[in-house]
């Protein structure tokens, strides 16, 4: 037992002594620094001349590198792991700092000198016999034995090569990323010091030229700026004609020896529905394919066998334009506002919350091109000028006329910005002890409408890198004020995931089965007619709508 005791105060004397001999070290590290930096007396010139000898012109931070291993030896009580990844790049990225430091004195040394060898310690022997700050030092003396041995096995491009590769590999290993890594960051980097500076020019703008005063609040534009619908004399002839469909249809059921009972047909923008009660049972399919033979090719069959119902939703002969100030006349508010109407006349909303994004596909870009600028600029209807902001994702520039958006170019590089503007948001949102966006009553907060466009693109090719990201901002962007447009011409290409955190979808016209059966499980998009017509599936309903038209020259009037 006595035994035991003597080796544990041993042990212990040994932890102390071993504590003590970190912090001498790290003491001494910390004075010579301190030393050197400020010039302390005889010896702290005598040691400065030394590392400016040593090091060259790059003394200080070596200087500093020694304060810091004196602060790290104190703190921690442990030597450097000369095995770790970061250690060696940072004596990469030193040695790199020399080597190409070195160069002047190189060629100031072929110039004046004889022998480079020779030369070089007399230039350096120059200084120390009278020091002077004009004096180029270059990378010292360290440096100088890595650019000679280089030098002469390499020669000048080479050593500048290896010079630089050793920069790129000590940046690399500090941060712990493979080189291929670091070099992709680039473009990033450019892009967000970019879109910062866009920023930064805004600040400019609008706090130091107006004197710290942000420019005068608009107000949300009035719906009477927009133009009124000239459907009127479409819709009489088309009710005429459908006057005679049903006429056709009732024939065709007598055909089938089948009775019919009370009917009705509601004209629409682009098609008309008919209902028809009967009095016996109806072989759907057949009938089907005769109405299309008869009536219209591109006519929809749903049939209801307990209500002995007949439902027809057959294309107009005459098209009518659903006008934006029609949509807009219906109630609006900062939450929800209307996108279209239905057969019946009934406004059809967008929620920001419950909806939150929305996924746009059809084969024709005019038609999606037409739905999103009715989107976007019903935001200016919604809100003030200063209470949105739109940002876009736009290659092809299909919607350059929204001219006040931020643009974006990569879509990694979007996510992420959306992501740190969704942590940043939370952040705002604790401190002010507020749930979401709507109860956010501050007003340096933006609404944000993110459109990306031919989503389908950028997905194919990084569908495993974006899958995460796009769950993310998805899953907490409507909360903080974060609404997302997805736009595409191609097939569905929503993972099970996303489709559950994007569950308003809207199809335009499609002539490709698959993309109706992916979304709706049924070819109703083959079926739809152009200029607005769509259907839209809302958390499993599924919704056939109007969306409204807006020609490119009313846009600019009102944008303007």
């Amino acid at each position: 037992m006595a035994k035991d005791k003597k080796k544990l105060s041993e042990l212990e004397d040994k932890d102390e002594e071993s504590i003590l001999y970190f912090e001498i070290i790290g003491i001494l590290s910390i004075f010579i620094a301190i030393t050197i930096l400020s010039e302390l007396g005889a010896v702290g010139r005598l040691l400065k001349i030394f590392f400016k000898v040593s090091f060259g012109d790059w003394y200080w931070l070596l200087t500093l590198m020694l304060f810091v291993y004196g602060v790290r030896m104190i703190y921690k009580h442990k030597f450097l792991d000369f095995k770790s990844l970061r250690l060696i790049g940072v004596f990469a990225l030193v040695i790199s700092l020399l080597i190409l430091s070195h160069f002047p004195v190189h060629r100031y040394v072929l110039n004046g000198y004889d022998g480079v060898v020779s030369g070089t310690w007399y230039y350096y022997m120059t200084y120390v016999n009278s020091p002077s700050p004009d004096f180029v030092l270059g990378g010292g003396i360290v440096g100088a034995i890595f650019f000679s041995i280089l030098f002469v096995l390499l020669g000048n491009l080479g050593t500048s090569l290896i010079g630089v590769l050793l920069f790129v590999c000590g940046i690399s290993f500090i941060n712990n990323k493979t080189i291929m890594e670091m070099i992709s960051y680039v473009p990033k980097a450019y892009s967000t010091l970019r879109n910062k500076s866009s920023n930064f020019k805004r600040i400019l703008k609008y706090e130091i030229k107006t004197g710290n005063r942000l420019p005068k609040q608009r107000k949300a534009l009035k719906v009477n700026r927009l133009k009124d619908e000239t459907n009127e004399y479409d819709y009489n002839l088309q009710d005429r004609f459908s006057k005679d469909v049903m006429s056709s249809i009732l024939k065709v059921l007598d055909n089938f020896d089948v009775g019919h009972l009370n009917h009705s047909y509601q004209v629409g923008y682009s098609y008309t529905l008919y209902e028809i009660y009967i009095s016996s049972e109806l072989e759907s399919d057949l009938f089907e394919r005769k109405i299309q033979s008869v009536v219209n090719k591109e006519a929809v069959l749903r049939y209801i066998p307990y209500k002995k119902l007949i439902i027809l939703e057959i294309p107009n002969n005459f098209v009518g334009t659903l006008s934006l100030k029609t949509v807009l006349k219906d109630k609006v508010t900062k939450r929800k506002f209307p996108l279209g109407i239905d057969i019946f006349g009934e406004s059809i909303y967008f929620d920001f919350v419950d909806n939150a994004h929305l996924y746009l596909s059809g084969m024709y870009q005019d038609d999606l091109q037409s739905a999103v600028n009715s989107f976007l600029l019903s935001m200016f209807f919604i809100y003030k000028s200063d209470e949105f902001e739109i940002i876009k994702l736009d290659k092809s520039n299909n919607y350059q006329m929204f001219k006040n958006a931020t643009d974006f170019e990569d879509i990694v590089e979007l996510l992420e910005w959306l992501k740190d503007e969704i942590d940043h948001r939370l952040e705002v949102f604790n401190k002010s002890n507020v749930n979401d966006f709507l109860e956010y009553k501050e007003n340096n907060l933006k609404r944000l409408i993110v459109v990306i466009n031919n989503f389908e693109i950028f997905f194919i090719d990084n569908a495993k890198t974006l899958e995460e990201k796009i769950l993310y901002v998805c899953q907490i962007g409507a909360k903080v004020g974060i609404n997302l447009l997805f736009i595409t011409k191609r097939k569905n290409n929503l993972t099970s995931y996303m489709n559950s955190v994007i569950p308003t979808k809207i199809l335009l016209k499609f002539h490709d089965v698959n993309q109706s059966l992916d979304i709706v499980d049924y070819d109703y998009v083959l079926f739809l007619q152009r200029r607005g017509d769509c259907i839209m599936k809302d958390s499993g309903d599924i919704i056939r709508f109007q969306l409204p038209h807006i020609t490119l020259e009313e846009m600019k009037n009102i944008l303007d």
